[in-house]
C-alpha cells in the first residue's frame, strides 16, 4: 500500500522550554521535506542545537505541519524515537 502523505509539503520538529520565565528560545530541531517515499522517513536534523539547557529546565517537542489535509477521512500513527547523546 502506498503511504498517503501526498498532502504534506513539510514537517518541522520544534523544541520549546516549559519552565516559566525561561530565557531559552523556541528552536527548530529537525525538518522533513516532501515528497518522500516509504514508511520510514529520516529528518534533516540541526545538530548545532545544544539540548542540555532544555533537558535541565524541561522542554516539549511539537510538530508543525505544512500541508493541506484532504477532505476524505485520514488517520495515521507516527512512531518517533528521539535520542540525545550525552557528552
Amino acid at each position: 500500500m502506498k503511504i498517503p502523505f501526498s498532502f504534506i509539503r513539510g514537517l518541522d520538529l520544534i523544541i520549546a522550554p516549559t519552565k516559566v520565565g525561561s530565557t531559552l528560545q523556541t528552536l527548530k530541531l529537525a525538518t522533513l521535506q516532501w515528497p518522500q517515499e516509504g514508511a520510514s522517513i529520516p529528518f534533516q536534523v540541526d545538530d548545532g542545537v545544544n539540548l542540555l539547557p532544555y533537558v535541565q529546565e524541561g522542554f516539549e517537542v511539537r510538530s508543525v505541519l505544512d500541508g493541506r489535509v484532504p477532505a476524505a477521512d485520514l488517520s495515521f500513527q507516527v512512531d518517533m524515537t528521539i535520542s540525545i547523546d550525552v557528552f
